[in-house]
């Protein structure tokens, strides 16, 4: 789907159609052009008397035609040397394509795998928490009972509180991994 609507890819796909079109341009440099031009026009009898003119021949609808075939024999290597250029060109543009295609690739697999990351984080940061939870409580009742010290009661509040926020952060982590797959899409 990347691949499909990245707009980076969209616009090296069309820089290699207008550098196709380039290399056509140039080749036409080196094909036989041929010109045709004609001109034709009637003129009014009554103009011409009243000037006292006579006409000759066609003079009341004279008409011209020509037909001009030439052909490029030398350029001193500027044809050649510019259908070269428009080649490499074209080459250039489909290397940008496999470069934007490749790069794409890159961010989505980036992408893939850093929510992939992000979510085992959010696991073992759950996991820290639920075990740091149960060792508050099996504190608290060693302390009831008489066994340990109020401190160790304490120290196990503080581990608790203390690995909470790297949990609220691997959570909004996670968060804005799924946001940015969602721009990948679009």
């Amino acid at each position: 789907l990347a691949l499909r609507q990245n707009h980076a890819i969209l616009r090296a796909r069309q820089d290699i159609a207008r550098t196709h079109g380039l290399i056509v341009e140039v080749r036409a440099a080196a094909l036989p052009q041929v010109r045709a031009n004609g001109a034709y026009s009637r003129i009014d009898s009554g103009a011409i008397e009243a000037f006292g003119a006579t006409t000759h021949n066609n003079q009341e609808q004279p008409w011209n035609a020509a037909i001009e075939v030439s052909h490029l024999v030398y350029s001193g290597g500027r044809v050649n040397a510019a259908l070269r250029a428009a080649q490499l060109t074209d080459q250039i543009a489909l290397f940008n394509v496999q470069r934007a295609g490749a790069d794409t690739v890159l961010a989505v697999r980036r992408g893939f795998y850093q929510i992939l990351l992000s979510q085992a984080q959010v696991d073992v940061r759950e996991q820290s928490v639920k075990l740091l939870e149960r060792q508050l409580q099996d504190t608290k009742h060693r302390f009831e009972a008489g066994t340990v010290p109020q401190f160790n009661v304490l120290r196990a509040e503080v581990e608790l509180a203390n690995a909470k926020p790297p949990l609220n952060r691997a959570q909004y982590t996670v968060r804005l991994s799924g946001e940015a797959r969602v721009r990948v899409k679009a």
